[in-house]
């Protein structure tokens, strides 16, 4: 027909295309009433398809951009019903591909149980309406994958762009899989957005896993949206940037280093427990705030196989209106091998509302100290930085970098503070050996370590340098909150020195105890 007519094929036993034979209309609607498959795989130029069967597949290929959309009844046609339709028996697949211009879903592509549908583009794949319905859906396209309807539902993942972003949604779970070639489509494992030079964007209303180990996401940025959960823990996974907002928990592994910033989403917020890994020789680093939303008791949990970084004024505590704890570990240098260290730069505040906050390294943060490494020579530096517990414990575990200078165990500088109301602040550091001026732990320029009635106890070794320094700094209680300070200073050093400036030690409320040992004779001065 001409460009604004319509073409209608009814048959009872399958459709196929015979040699170089095409259809050329505005709209076609096709329906096999019987046993039979749909074939129409020319180079067609159409506008609009529909189709369904009651017992086969259905393959098609048009040679321009092409919309999917409900055919409905005309003289001896019944209509489709749907989009695309194979939904009458199991196991029966759709495959849609355009060798020119955009694929858009305006209705909906239904299969059975174990079905398959397949979509290639020359352009991108936009759905404006409906929504898929199958086990496994395979999307590949020249440019932006957008197929964001929230009554999605498919088990098995997988798609692909060569340029622009990709957003799914879904109304409940789904695995990052592989579909394999099939027909005129080539298959894919996991999720590529544009090789990861672009964003993907999930939203699920269920669980989000990995199949295999060859399903990864490659993207720049990604988003995580909705109840999720989320478990994303490939080892082969690698974007640029993670953001979210997420009822349930998220677990994300990258094969190394990535920040926490923004992708549509500024930073990351959930209702639940937030873990994230960086492999290889990767960091961690946090742009944007991390929050806990919700009532429940959570817990967030970064580790890097070397550095987490805060960048100024990025932090992590509650969102407006949530109540409850919020547990933080920080665990750098995880794989304990070429160090990690940890640095919180000015203005972040880590605020776990009474959970327990934890900095460390190794397998094992509450016993093992992040490690100066690289550029960044002390185990652990807040600048200007706060952690604020409340009721619950802070432990703070450092090594500075071994053969640099001023490669602290633990610095606490420029007004940056550790403080607690009634939770234990503990805090053991180590210079590094062989390092000038590497004290173990270094309080300097207005820095503080406060608690009201939980213990202080602060723990430095100077491998080159004094034990435990303050310059121009305290170590405060406000109530009845016990101090014990125990250094070792390297040969020729102090073990405990309170150099210049005003500094303090117990502070005027002070109500408890204040114990001060030096182990090596190099003795104090106060």
């Amino acid at each position: 027909t001409n460009t604004t007519g319509n073409v209608y094929l009814t048959a009872a036993a399958g459709i196929t295309e015979a040699g170089a034979t095409t259809i050329t209309t505005d709209r076609l609607g096709m329906n096999v009433t019987g046993t039979g498959d749909i074939v129409v795989n020319n180079g067609n130029v159409l506008n609009t398809l529909g189709a369904k069967t009651a017992n086969g597949s259905i393959q098609y290929t048009n040679a321009q951009a092409l919309g999917i959309t409900t055919i409905g009844a005309s003289g001896n046609f019944a209509g489709t019903g749907n989009g695309l339709d194979t939904s009458a028996t199991t196991g029966k697949t759709i495959d849609i591909r355009t060798t020119a211009g955009a694929l858009t879903l305006n209705s909906d592509l239904t299969t059975n149980t174990a079905g398959t549908v397949y979509l290639t583009s020359a352009g991108a794949i936009t759905q404006t309406a409906g929504k898929v319905v199958t086990s496994t859906f395979g999307m590949n396209a020249a440019s932006t994958i957008d197929v964001n309807s929230t009554t999605n539902n498919v088990a098995n993942l997988a798609a692909k762009t060569t340029a622009g972003t990709i957003t799914y949604q879904d109304a409940d779970g789904f695995a990052l899989a592989t579909v394999a070639s099939a027909g005129d489509f080539s298959g894919i494992s996991g999720i590529s957005a544009n090789a990861g030079a672009t964003n993907l964007t999930l939203t699920a209303g269920g669980a989000v896993t990995q199949a295999t180990a060859a399903d990864n996401i490659f993207a720049a940025g990604l988003e995580l949206k909705g109840a999720g959960s989320y478990a994303l823990t490939n080892v082969g996974n690698d974007i640029a940037t993670l953001a979210g907002n997420t009822t349930g928990p998220v677990a994300y592994t990258d094969a190394n280093s990535f920040t926490v910033g923004t992708v549509n989403t500024v930073g990351f917020t959930s209702q639940s427990d937030i873990t994230l890994k960086a492999l290889a020789s990767g960091d961690i680093t946090v742009s944007n705030n991390i929050q806990k939303s919700g009532s429940g008791a959570q817990t967030l949990t970064l580790q890097a196989n070397e550095h987490i970084v805060f960048n100024s004024a990025s932090g992590v505590g509650l969102a407006s209106g949530a109540t409850n704890t919020y547990n933080v570990v920080l665990n750098a240098d995880l794989d304990a091998s070429a160090g990690g260290a940890i640095q919180l730069n000015s203005g972040t505040i880590v605020n776990s509302n009474g959970g327990s906050i934890t900095l460390g390294g190794g397998a094992n943060p509450l016993t093992t100290p992040a490690i100066g490494a690289g550029a960044l020579v002390e185990g652990v530096k807040l600048d200007n930085a706060q952690l604020v517990s409340g009721a619950g414990a802070i432990n703070v575990r450092g090594t500075g970098l071994a053969g640099s200078s001023n490669a602290h165990g633990i610095s606490l500088a420029n007004s940056a503070s550790a403080t607690s109301t009634s939770g234990n602040v503990t805090m053991a550091g180590s210079g590094g050996v062989g390092s000038s001026s590497s004290r173990g732990i270094y309080l300097s320029n207005g820095a503080s370590t406060n608690s009201g009635s939980g213990v202080i106890t602060l723990t430095g070794v100077g491998s080159s340098d004094v034990g435990v320094e303050l310059s121009n700094s305290s170590i405060a209680s406000t109530g009845a909150a016990i101090i014990q300070l125990t250094g070792t200073g390297a040969a020729g050093n102090k073990d405990i020195k309170v150099a210049s400036g005003t500094n303090n030690i117990g502070g005027a409320s002070a109500a408890g105890d204040i114990l001060l040992n030096g182990t090596t004779g190099g003795g104090m001065v106060l």
